[in-house]
């Protein structure tokens, strides 16, 4: 039982740090282009992320259950 909880929390883990590492990569993008000054462009690139994340959230759960 306790390899099993080990397993889900390191799988929640690296998602926590693909999250961490996009969002840090997005920002030195958008950093890099000057836009990140021109709050319209961050926030469509956030938004954009954002979305993203939550699609890959929801299949990442979906994938679970369907693995139980």
């Amino acid at each position: 039982m306790a390899k099993k909880e080990n397993k889900v929390m390191n799988e929640i883990t690296l998602l926590i740090v693909i999250t961490i590492a996009l969002f840090v990569f997005e920002g030195m993008h958008w950093m890099s282009k000057g836009s990140a000054l021109n709050p319209t462009n961050a926030y469509i690139a956030f938004g954009a992320l954002a979305q993203i994340m939550t699609l890959v959230f929801v299949m990442y759960i979906a994938f679970m259950m369907a693995k139980k």
